[in-house]
């Protein structure tokens, strides 16, 4: 199988030709071959390569780097360059088009091997690593959710673009800040507080507000995780769902219903009125209770605020501590408990500091009302702490009403205190021995303000005496200018931009000493500022140079005699500084040798005026006088002569002879050299021809790179060999006339050498035999030091006069590089082979390791890997080695000398003898002998380190070397790459986690968009399906849409949704569609399909809470016109029904006897009442009085009734009478009578179990009612089914107190419940009634109002047969 398939750009025909040979000798395929630029092009876009092998200089118009950047343009191929030599701006016009390597011509096969696959590699690691980043990238800026991290101090490092659409901020704008800057402060706190949580390792979620761009306020519900790096916590992934909507439609219906109530409240303003007083009642009841909930949290806040002060808090009564917070125990080491209750002597070391501590306290506290003072007290373990002290009484000035104190650890201040001291006193004992001058002078006065102790010892003055003089007084009127000068100067200068403010200035100047004399002094001045960084005054050292300068005086003096005498000489003098190899004065003479005058030679370097080969010669000297740099007894008449080649100014060679002595200064180090130079150009010349000659015959034999030699063929003697084959075999001329073959050869060469030799012998003896008929072998042969080279020699025989051969005449080449360089290449190709097939590290570090130890006939050895975390050096897999010493240098840390050494990159092959202490006794007791320690470099950092050793072998040839060096210059980049890859699969596998606990439902599609390939957890938690259940689209359409004719027209609408989508390669949202889940259930949802290039993304948005609201607003705007309804209806029969009811009382008013005036009036007209009473009675007319009176005092009730249900009071939690809460609620359902739905509530038997004692309970009085209401018509409904004779209908309502909660069971004996109905009894639109019987939302609606808006649990137990109970759990205290 072809290892990659490459592009060779080389306009040399030959080498394009090898490097052919080379490939497809190690295994690649060669795709096509050119020499221009042009046509390179057009194959790179023909052919597809996965590497191009670019020469630079190409034939045609385009070079090599405009043929690359030409490609990059139309595809990513990588690209390395073969070049000879190259200048430094095609060298830069290079690195613009980003090669992954160069090639330097001639080109070796390891090379090539290592480069191309070492580029192959990482184009490919960088190719997937860009897909992958990609894929998830697409994935994560089209999810309707945002995603975001953030470090471990809540700096955004990355949020999704999704971001745009949900808050209006680009990324960069949210990048780099933290993410409390997009929260509103309100919610600071709660977002704190779970980003602490985080740091504990748990995950959490929550609702919050944030603020977007345009200042709006978005509601946001985040789940978030804890990212750690290394083990250590590094920060948080969060998910943002935009849930502003529904907290829109929440509210919306809240609104709605306080307009509701605002409407009906103008309906009942006259029972408001009545009611108002105990409204009244109830409020302030109210506000009493929240007044006792805030001081109760107050409370616990101080208390909270107490427990965790950062001082040590607490409260002594009779001189113990009654109560003291944590941080008091903490600072003394005490648990709370072992404080409590004990006496304040423990916290002191004696008596005697004990009563001096409570005595201060008490005078202080007398004096002034309270005390603060510090003490030396004692910890637990008996360690001294330094606390200082703040006590008050609890009752002003009573001592013995108990004492408030606050302690604090002021241990490290003192401690900060002293050192403080002990540093001052220090730095003032070395300004006081210094012996330069340190002083400040004011720049107002120009006054020296500080003198130090040793200025007396430069000018004399004392520091009373220094403090009293100005600046002129000690400064010659000469250098006072130049003081003045440069003052003025760095003073304009000052505050400008770019002038350091913290800059020096050094002159060297006069001084008058106390008794008149002139000190040269050299002064180092700096500006001290004030507070607003104005110059206020000049700090200055001043050291004595008097005798500097005097000395210097001299030596000029004396350089001036000796130039005179150096003019007068005929050969060239002069002087060279050996730092800048310039030089620094030739006399008049160097003019005639050099043609230069001397002003045009000062300033030359030795490099202008000598040959390079002459140059070197001269450093070569140089180096080595360097060397003697600290060698003691230095003659200083020493000099060294030596010739050199010299360029005239006119260009023509001249050969000088050159006598040199080095100036060294107090070290030893050379500074200087005084030279001679004279012309030898003429004896040169001489020389030259007469070696010459004599060379030329003897290069003929001596210095060709082959061993030729002469063997007598009875002895087998060497009669002669070359210097070339002697230095080769290490031995001299002699020593090899003294050996024969024999000794030479092992003995498997030494039989392949005989047998040959016997055969050519009797080849040699037969008639007409070819005397110049040569044998070519390849074999191993002895050095002088025992090792073993290979050697390619090829053998013929020298005839005497008879024709007899007498001698076997030879030429030999070594070719065992070329043979290690073969076995190398076999190694390199192995190992990169068996690297391509692994993805494991461990894998590759073991191969690494065994091919080593293999390649250099080692038997042990070890790979260190750098440790990310501590920086160190690990071993990760070693072999040969015991368990023992594995144990003792399985790390080394940074500040270790094994680990210095890997970190320099460079190679190291010591002896185990060379070592010495503890690791000397480790490698003993290993029995080790010899190691090679290979540093693994990256781009020029050491990420490994391989050391390889051996139990028998001696040392380490260089063949080994070579081998251990190129599998660690493999090595790097195989490591980098599996790191990569492992990053890589990492990185994968974090998305994959994070989009597994996305609380959006995902599913992935193969990329013909109808085989699902992953499901994540919310899915199947809010689906049921896993991929068994549905594998394909065909399986999840029958499964999610069991209506034929639904599923076909939703399937067709997803088809070309697909369709579209994959076309126009962009996200596409479907319409709504109802989905069963596995569980029988229905979901209204909408899907939003991403189409990517391997794959297709599909996320479901649930939007059953949302249609929910929906139809909560929905029915919300029905209970407002049914409420509007009934309370027009109950004003417009309020009126006829109050005439008749007073009609009627009017008129049995005036039927009774009671009144006086009824019986005069009968009498009046001639009758008594008794007889109209009696008449009446004998006709029932009275009955029907008091029947018609019954009837309207009963719709008076029901009108009442229907006027409060369409008030519906305010939703808010307020404690209620439950028992006449149901009352009322039974008297509205009693009312209630549907012929199309077959039942009348009146049939329903009622049994009340009340709870006398169960008092008021806190509750919503709408939202109960409404759940009431409706779980009684419900029973009615379910009992109107029951057609069994005789059957009496009836509902039971308990109440009960229950520990903490009110309960309120509603029982019916009606047909009962199935159990698969159970089970989805509370879901929003699920009903068991036929079309145009119920909406499937009153249970649903039920149970959001008693655990949403309560807190509180409902629940249902039934048997088909034997009825259903509803059961209601309200708490009696009411829930944050």
């Amino acid at each position: 199988m072809s290892r990659g398939k490459l592009l060779i750009v080389e306009d040399e025909l030959v080498i394009a030709l090898s490097l052919v040979k080379s490939l497809e000798k190690l295994g690649y395929e060669v795709a096509g071959m050119t020499n221009t630029g042009e046509e390179a092009v057009v194959l790179a876009r023909e052919k597809a390569p996965e590497l191009i092998l670019m020469d630079i200089i190409l034939a045609g118009a385009m070079d090599g780097i405009e043929a690359a950047r030409a490609i990059q343009k139309d595809s990513d191929i990588p690209v390395i360059y073969l070049t000879a030599n190259a200048d430094n701006a095609t060298v830069e016009r290079a690195r613009d088009t980003m090669p992954y390597g160069y090639l330097n011509k001639p080109i070796n096969d390891r090379d090539l091997l290592t480069n191309i696959d070492s580029a192959i590699n990482k184009h490919r690691m960088e190719r997937r690593l860009r897909e992958s980043e990609e894929k998830y990238r697409n994935l994560v800026n089209n999810i309707q959710d945002v995603i975001l991290s953030a470090d471990e101090n809540g700096i955004i490092t990355y949020v999704s673009s999704r971001i745009t659409d949900v808050a209006g901020y680009e990324e960069n704008e949210m990048v780099g800040k933290g993410f409390l800057t997009f929260v509103h402060p309100d919610d600071h706190e709660k977002v704190i507080r779970n980003f602490d949580f985080s740091r504990e390792g748990k995950s959490v979620s929550g609702v919050y507000r944030g603020i977007t761009r345009s200042g709006d306020i978005k509601w946001l519900r985040t789940s978030g995780r804890p990212t750690y790096v290394g083990g250590r916590f590094s920060g948080v992934k969060i998910i943002l769902s935009d849930i502003t909507a529904q907290k829109l439609a929440e509210d919306q219906a809240q609104r709605t219903n306080e307009e509701l109530i605002a409407a009906n409240e103008e309906l009942q303003a006259t029972i408001e009125e009545l009611e108002s007083v105990n409204e009244e009642f109830e409020q302030q009841n109210r506000e009493l209770v929240e007044a006792r909930e805030n001081l109760l949290r107050q409370e616990e806040m101080l208390r909270n605020i107490v427990r965790v002060a950062p001082v040590g808090l607490g409260f002594i009564e009779n001189r113990l501590v009654v109560w003291a917070n944590d941080t008091y125990g903490e600072m003394f080491g005490y648990a709370g408990d072992e404080i409590a209750g004990k006496s304040l002597r423990m916290f002191y070391a004696t008596e005697e500091e004990y009563k001096s501590a409570v005595m201060e306290m008490s005078r202080q506290i007398l004096e002034k009302g309270w005390a603060s003072f510090e003490i030396k007290a004692t910890r637990k373990d008996g360690s001294a702490i330094d606390v200082h002290l703040n006590t008050v009484p609890f009752k002003k000035g009573k001592l013995d009403s108990g004492i408030v104190f606050a302690a604090m650890d002021i241990t490290d201040r003192k401690q900060a205190e002293k050192a403080l001291r002990e540093n001052e006193e220090k730095y003032r004992l070395l300004m006081d021995n210094l012996s330069d001058s340190v002083w400040v002078l004011d720049l107002q006065t120009m006054t020296f303000v500080y003198n130090s102790p040793s200025s007396i010892n430069i000018l004399g003055y004392n520091e009373e005496e220094s403090r009293k003089n100005k600046i002129t007084d000690i400064v010659t009127p000469r250098s006072l200018e130049i003081v003045g000068k440069v003052l003025n100067e760095e003073l304009a200068r000052d505050g400008q931009p770019g002038v350091d403010p913290d800059r020096s200035k050094t002159l060297q100047l006069e001084q008058i000493h106390k008794n008149g004399s002139i000190v040269w002094t050299e002064m180092t001045m700096r500006f001290l500022r004030d507070a607003s960084g104005r110059p206020v005054s000049i700090l200055g050292i001043s050291r004595d140079i008097t005798d500097r300068r005097r000395a210097s005086q001299a030596l000029a003096e004396s350089e001036e005699k000796y130039r005179l005498l150096a003019e007068s000489v005929s050969d060239m003098i002069w002087t060279m500084d050996i730092p800048t190899r310039r030089f620094v004065y030739t006399n008049y003479s160097s003019e005639e040798l050099t043609g230069y005058s001397p002003d045009e030679l000062l300033g030359k370097t030795i490099d202008q005026i000598l040959t390079p080969g002459s140059v070197d010669a001269a450093m070569k000297i140089l180096a080595e006088e360097v060397a003697l740099e600290g060698t003691k007894d230095i003659d200083p008449r020493r000099s060294r002569t030596f010739e050199a080649e010299l360029v005239h100014k006119n260009g023509s060679a001249l050969w000088i002879e050159i006598t040199a002595r080095f100036i060294r200064d107090e070290a030893g180090a050379p500074r200087q050299i005084l030279g001679l130079a004279r012309d030898i150009t003429r004896r040169k010349r001489m020389e030259l021809a007469l070696a010459e000659r004599e060379e030329k015959y003897r290069l003929l034999m001596e210095n060709t790179p082959e061993n030729l030699w002469v063997a007598d063929l009875a002895t087998m003697k060497f009669v002669y060999m070359s210097s070339y084959g002697t230095k080769i075999l290490g031995y001299t001329e002699p020593e090899i006339r003294s050996l024969n073959i024999k000794d030479l050869l092992p003995p498997q060469s030494l039989a392949v050498v005989e047998q040959a030799l016997k055969e050519e012998l009797d080849l040699a003896r037969r008639p007409g035999a070819d005397r110049n008929r040569t044998k070519t072998f390849v074999l191993e042969e002895y050095h002088k030091d025992g090792s073993l080279r290979w050697i390619e020699s090829t053998m013929k025989f020298l005839y005497d006069e008879a024709g007899r051969p007498y001698s076997v005449l030879g030429v030999s080449r070594d070719i065992t590089l070329r043979k290690y360089a073969e076995e190398l290449l076999l190694l390199q190709r192995d190992l990169a082979q068996g690297l391509s097939a692994t993805s494991s590290l461990d894998e590759a570090l073991a191969l690494c390791l065994e091919t080593a130890i293999k390649g250099t006939k080692m038997d042990s050895g070890g790979v260190y890997l750098k440790d990310h975390g501590t920086g160190g050096l690990k071993l990760v897999c070693h072999r040969g080695l015991s368990s023992s010493f594995v144990s003792k240098v399985s790390y080394y840390g940074p500040d270790t000398e094994p680990y210095r050494l890997a970190i320099e990159g460079k190679p190291i092959y010591p002896k185990f003898g060379d070592f010495t202490g503890a690791f000397h006794d480790v490698v003993i007791k290993e029995n080790l002998k010899v190691m090679a320690a290979i540093p693994i470099v990256h781009k020029g950092k050491v990420v490994a380190d391989m050391n390889v050793s051996s139990h028998t072998r001696d040392d380490i040839s260089p063949a080994a070397r070579n081998v251990l060096e190129s599998i660690g210059a493999q090595m790097g980049d195989v490591i980098i790459r599996l790191e990569t890859q492992e990053a890589l699969r990492k990185s994968e596998e974090q998305f994959r986690k994070m989009i597994d606990n996305s609380p959006v439902p995902i599913a992935l599609l193969d990329n013909t968009a109808n085989r699902f390939t992953y499901f994540n957890k919310t899915l199947i938690h809010t689906l049921g399906y896993t991929l068994e259940d549905v594998p394909d689209m065909d399986a999840w359409n029958v499964a999610a849409y069991p209506d034929p004719a639904y599923r076909k027209k939703t399937s067709e609408a997803w088809e070309k949704a697909v369709e579209i989508a994959v076309a126009r390669r962009k996200a596409l949202q479907s319409e709504e569609v109802d989905v069963r889940c596995k569980d029988g259930t229905f979901r209204h949802v909408d899907f939003r399909l991403m189409p990517m290039e391997d794959m297709a993304v599909v996320m479901i948005n649930d939007m059953t809470d949302k249609k929910i609201h929906q139809e909560m607003m929905i029915q919300t705007e029905k209970m407002t016109s049914l409420g509007g309804l009934a309370a027009g209806m109950a004003h417009e029969i309020n009126n006829p029904l109050g005439i008749i009811l007073q009609g009627i009382q009017a008129a049995l008013n005036r039927l009774s006897p009671a009144i006086e005036k009824n019986r005069k009036e009968a009498e009046r007209l001639g009758t008594s009442l008794d007889s109209v009473l009696a008449y009446l009675a004998e006709r029932e007319i009275m009955d029907y009085l008091h029947g018609i009176q019954d009837a309207g005092q009963r719709a008076a009730k029901i009108v009442s009734n229907m006027l409060q249900f369409s008030r519906r009071s305010e939703s808010v939690i307020a404690p209620v009478d439950i028992n006449q809460l149901i009352d009322k609620t039974v008297e509205i359902a009693s009312n209630d009578y549907d012929l199309k739905k077959k039942y009348d509530f009146k049939k329903v038997r009622i049994v009340r179990n009340y709870d006398a004692e169960l008092g008021l309970v806190p509750c919503s009085e709408t939202g109960i009612e409404q759940v009431v209401l409706n779980l009684l018509k419900n029973s009615s409904q379910a009992m109107a089914a029951v057609k069994e004779k005789g059957f009496q209908p009836t509902i039971t309502i308990e109440t009960r107190k229950e520990g903490h909660h009110a309960v309120i069971a509603i029982s019916d004996n009606g047909p009962g419940i199935d159990p698969k109905i159970q089970r989805h009894i509370f879901e929003p639109f699920y009903t068991t009634k036929g079309v145009g019987m119920g909406t499937g939302l009153g249970l649903s609606v039920s149970y959001y109002i008693i655990t949403k808006t309560h807190n509180g649990t409902i629940d249902v137990s039934s048997s088909p047969g034997k009825g259903a109970v509803f059961t209601i759990n309200l708490p009696l205290v009411r829930q944050p």
